[in-house]
Parts: structure tokens; C-alpha cells; sequence
């Protein structure tokens, strides 16, 4: 009989542990009646879109006095003058519920730079009939008044920039630069970070009363341009006042002097390489599987 510190009852302990702490980090989460009637298959589209702004508003009502909604030329162009000013802002894309910048649709832009209230330029909303508000900005006006920022080397601070960058090209033709990018600057701070997501990280290390959210949550089983903008603007805009936030939380810490080294790296090296990756995925690489199978047994067997 085994004694007190019998080798298989550690291990039961061991893994009980493992089981607990899971469910700490990645806790499961409770479906409310509401996210149960917009995942019925049975609800209008009208009906949907009601309880959507009823959840947005209760996630992030919040920020309905932090947010602006850009719905002319007039004022988008007075924005981008604010953010020459200031010679940064923080910049996001949202898409038509697509991941492939080649073939997605630009709904809008999130937008932030300090002084002005977090900003969101819907592009492509639609009314009920898949129609197209017409007094929304354009795909052209987007890339005038971006040209404007890159002409006046405005820096751009990005989460996952690499995807905005590519969206940009190739919806309004324009290469936006990369200065700082949020999600890489994270994994030079700390490559044991564990998540990526924006919202997580916002929540961890800036504020840790803003709820942790994603997009297919807040706006589940319907197309984004059938959301009013007026709604829409609480999710879009947010993105680029969380990123600008959180931005300002890294370089305090990266900019240390006991930090140096992890800035030179990340100044000189990883800050260029979600453009440069962005754009060898788009013109596509030549891939020799052979040679990487041969490294892949050197250096990993």
C-alpha cells in the first residue's frame, strides 16, 4: 500500500489542479435568455436586430458619450486635421463579417487620437432591403484623408495590423504604415501572454472592469451592415480608443531603461514585420517543402 505521498495520488492531485485552474483561466460561459433568442433560427431580422441593440447597449452603453459617429466629409476631414496635429492616431478596420482582406468589404474605420472623442466612419451599412445608406463616406473619401495622415507621417498605432493593412490596400488601394502595432509590442513584453485578442488584453492590463467581448458575440447570426451605425459605433469605435490605451500602457513599460533591449528588437525588427508578411501574403511566396522538411528534422528532432 502506498504511503502518504504515494506517486499515483500526486498525479490525481496534479491533474485535479490542472482541471481547476483551467476553469479559472477559461471559465464557461453562461448563455442568458437574450443570446438564446438571437441564436434562434426563428426571429426576424427586424426582431434580431432589436435585441442586438439592447444587448450592445447593456455591454457597452458605457461608451455611448465617448463615441462619435462621422456621417460627413465635412467632419471626417476635421478629425484627420486633429490627428496631423497630434501626429498619431489609432486605427481599425471593420470588415462585412469577412477575414479575407482580398475579397471582403470595408464597413468603416475605427478611429482615435486624443482630443477627440473615439470615432467610427461607416462605409458600406445597409438598410433592411440590402440597400446602401447613402449618406455614409466612401471607399474614396477613405483613402484621400488617409493619404492626408501618411503624407503628414502621422504614426498609426494598430492591433493586429497586418490584417488592417491588407484590407486597406486592397479596398481603398492605399498602404497604410505600421508604427506601432499592439498585439506584437505584447509578445515582446511578454512572449507568455495568453491571449492576442485586443479585448483581453484591455481588460488585463488597462482596465479590468470593461468586459471581454468579440464581434461574433455582440452582433451574432447577422450580417454587420444591417446594424444601425448609431449602434454599431459602440463596438467599432471602442477598438480604437482600447488600442490607443493600451499602446500607452506598453510603451511605458517597453521604453524602461532595463527595457532596452526589448525595444531595440522590437524598433528595429518585429515593429516591420506585419507589413512586410501582409504583403508577401498577398503576392503570394515560392515555398520550398522539401528544404523546410529537412530543417523542420534538424532543428526539431
Amino acid at each position: 500500500m502506498g504511503g502518504l505521498f504515494d506517486d499515483s495520488l500526486d498525479e490525481v492531485y496534479e491533474d485535479h489542479t490542472k482541471e481547476v485552474l483551467s476553469k479559472i483561466k477559461n471559465p464557461k460561459k453562461v448563455v442568458s435568455s437574450l443570446d438564446k433568442q438571437l441564436r434562434s433560427k426563428k426571429i426576424s431580422l427586424e426582431d434580431k436586430l432589436r435585441l442586438i441593440t439592447q444587448k450592445t447597449l447593456e455591454l457597452l452603453g458605457r461608451h455611448r458619450d465617448d463615441t462619435i459617429l462621422i456621417k460627413n466629409k465635412q467632419d471626417f476631414i476635421e478629425f484627420i486635421d486633429k490627428a496631423i496635429d497630434n501626429g498619431i492616431i489609432a486605427f481599425d478596420t471593420e470588415t462585412n463579417n469577412s477575414l479575407d482582406p482580398i475579397t471582403c468589404k470595408l464597413m468603416g474605420l475605427c478611429l482615435y487620437t486624443p482630443g477627440i472623442k473615439a470615432s467610427y466612419v461607416p462605409i458600406n451599412h445597409c438598410d433592411l432591403h440590402g440597400v446602401r445608406l447613402s449618406w455614409q463616406l466612401t471607399e474614396d473619401d477613405c483613402r484621400e484623408q488617409v493619404q492626408r495622415l501618411i503624407d503628414a507621417k502621422v504614426k498609426f498605432i494598430l492591433h493586429n495590423g497586418k490584417f488592417d493593412f491588407k484590407v486597406m490596400l486592397k479596398t481603398c488601394q492605399v498602404a497604410i504604415p505600421i508604427s506601432w502595432d499592439t498585439m506584437v509590442a505584447m509578445r515582446n513584453i511578454d512572449e507568455n501572454v495568453q491571449q492576442a485578442s485586443l479585448k483581453w488584453l484591455y481588460h488585463t492590463f488597462v482596465d479590468s472592469t470593461h468586459p471581454v467581448y468579440d464581434i461574433d458575440e455582440v452582433f451574432p447570426g447577422v450580417l454587420y451592415a444591417y446594424v444601425d451605425p448609431e449602434i454599431f459605433k459602440l463596438y467599432a469605435a471602442v477598438d480604437g480608443l482600447m488600442t490607443f490605451k493600451l499602446f500607452e500602457y506598453e510603451y511605458d513599460i517597453i521604453t524602461r531603461p532595463d527595457q532596452e533591449g526589448v525595444y531595440k528588437l522590437f524598433r528595429e525588427v518585429e515593429s516591420e514585420l506585419p507589413i512586410l508578411v501582409g504583403d508577401m501574403e498577398l503576392r503570394g511566396v515560392q515555398y520550398n517543402k522539401e528544404y523546410s522538411e529537412r530543417l523542420q528534422k534538424k532543428y526539431h528532432y
